[in-house]
């Protein structure tokens, strides 16, 4: 039932709302240019990560990361250095690393999935579950998630390019239910709203 689905409160730099930031060049004053709007996105992007927080130390919420999740601080860096070098980064979620165990021990070849937000997290989930539907209102990269799928012959993972109110509206899956949801795409709210009903006693949403 939806009163027995556990939810999970993102404590790191994702994203969980369905807020977004919107600017629009009409209402600045004449003297700033497009490229000082880029260098203030840049720099934006630099300190907190995303449109929601006030830094990358913060949730989505405002609130601190808590200490204890600067412990897995030495391990991601060194991911990002890693990744920086070869160009290449490995198809893990990008959650955070206090998470991605939960989540993985929560997993098995029976549990089905729901994405809202397709990249590596669909391909990581694809290897530990026994279906999974991932929504992505994103053309280019549905086609670029689609294809890494195939590639590497992943048959029970679909990607489906939704827009729109069509992107959290579920009756395609009417009838079925999920073990695990993962909302990091757009929309999130009504995602969460559309989900919930659909969930399994003892399901998570993240």
């Amino acid at each position: 039932t939806a009163s027995a689905t556990r939810a999970m409160t993102r404590t790191s730099p994702i994203r969980i709302s369905s807020r977004t930031e919107s600017q629009q060049l009409s209402r600045n004053p004449p003297e700033i240019t497009m490229k000082s709007l880029a260098r203030k996105s840049l720099a934006r992007k630099i300190i907190a990560g995303g449109p929601g927080r006030p830094t990358r130390f913060h949730t989505e919420r405002g609130e601190r990361i808590p200490l204890q999740e600067f412990r897995h601080l030495p391990a991601a860096t060194f991911h990002k250095i890693v990744t920086m070098m070869n160009g290449r980064r490995k198809e893990n979620p990008w959650w955070p690393l206090s998470v991605i165990p939960i989540i993985e021990n929560h997993l098995d070849s029976h549990k089905d999935v729901i994405e809202f937000g397709s990249g590596g997290s669909t391909i990581w989930l694809a290897g530990r579950a026994n279906r999974v539907v991932s929504m992505e209102d994103n053309l280019e990269w549905h086609s670029k998630v689609t294809s890494r799928l195939i590639a590497l012959g992943y048959t029970n993972a679909e990607v489906r390019h939704s827009t729109g109110a069509d992107y959290y509206n579920l009756d395609f899956v009417r009838g079925k239910s999920f073990d695990l949801a993962v909302i990091d795409g757009s929309y999130r709210w009504k995602c969460i709203e559309s989900v919930q009903p659909l969930m399994k006693s003892g399901g998570i949403i993240y």
